[in-house]
């Protein structure tokens, strides 16, 4: 007889459960939330650039695509094609994490930006101005082309393009190997 009320009770705890389930599973379409994607901020896929130009401070790099990467200023030299193209790819797959508008660039640092990206693909040229950092450093302020839209991106993507202004992305220099005498 025990078994049988034990049974019983434990039946009518999974009914309420499905119950529960059901009418949780039965709210509104309206009521699911939005899933928040981030807004891409270049619709430039990198196989279409053909030069880039990095301004920061005094410093000024010009890489140029023809049947591979090419550094041509501050000097001619070969560059790294994956080294180049990775940090390119890098920073046009980046996303904004947030975008708005301000008629005061100067609180982020885009009255005079501290660094300039100039993508060129042949057909037209896109300037991404590099402004402050974030409060809390993870990200940068930036404005691409003339439009007034501030993004938020990470630093990341950006500080390995700047990077170029300080190391060159030249190929790597092979270590030799020792030979041994025998």
């Amino acid at each position: 007889m025990v078994r049988w009320r034990t049974t019983g009770v434990l039946f009518l705890v999974l009914l309420v459960l499905v119950g529960v389930v059901i009418f949780v599973n039965k709210r509104s379409p309206g009521a699911e939330p939005t899933p928040t994607s981030w807004p891409p901020v270049f619709d430039i896929p990198v196989s279409d650039v053909v030069a880039v130009d990095v301004y920061r401070g005094d410093g000024h790099v010009r890489l140029e695509h023809a049947e591979g990467w090419r550094i041509v200023a501050p000097e001619d030299k070969a560059a790294d094609d994956d080294e180049v193209e990775r940090r390119l790819r890098s920073l046009l797959l980046s996303v904004a994490f947030d975008r708005f508008t301000s008629q005061n660039l100067a609180e982020y640092g885009l009255d005079h930006p501290q660094a300039r990206i100039v993508l060129d693909t042949g057909e037209r040229q896109v300037e991404v101005r590099v402004g402050d950092a974030n409060p809390t450093d993870t990200d940068y302020y930036i404005q691409v082309g003339g439009d007034p839209t501030i993004y938020v991106v990470g630093k990341y993507a950006v500080d390995r393009v700047l990077e170029w202004t300080d190391t060159l992305p030249v190929p790597p220099t092979p270590t030799p190997t020792a030979t041994s005498n025998k």
